[in-house]
């Protein structure tokens, strides 16, 4: 595949950020313990890191079952993009419930506030 170079740069620099994170893991901060927003802060690191360096490996992978590096990137995209469909629909459905939660809570405070 003429730009596995490139895509396995991106997987390289994934797995780098990865690994750097995991460092920073076992370093204290001010304070002597992570805060809930540092903990999900580093999550979200190693998580975006790992998405990137498998995301970058899939089209290797595809062409190395395909043979053809234009169908590869076709069919790898499409795989990323049913994914990525995938997690922003979950994430709607999480906000979703979360409104339908504070809905229901005010109502509730107003009903009882009227009765």
């Amino acid at each position: 595949m003429p730009s596995e170079a490139l895509l396995l740069g991106i997987a390289s620099i994934g797995a780098v950020v990865a690994g750097f994170t995991a460092v920073t893991a076992v370093l204290q901060p001010p304070g002597g313990s992570w805060s809930p927003a540092l903990r999900i802060r580093h999550r979200s690191i190693v998580s975006t890191s790992f998405n990137v360096m498998f995301e970058a490996l899939v089209p290797l992978i595809v062409f190395a079952w395909l043979a053809d590096a234009r169908s590869s990137v076709i069919v790898s995209s499409a795989g990323v993009a049913v994914y990525v469909g995938w997690i922003v629909a979950l994430f709607a459905l999480a906000l979703c419930v979360q409104l339908a939660v504070a809905v229901v809570s005010f109502y509730t405070l107003v009903a009882a506030a009227m009765s």
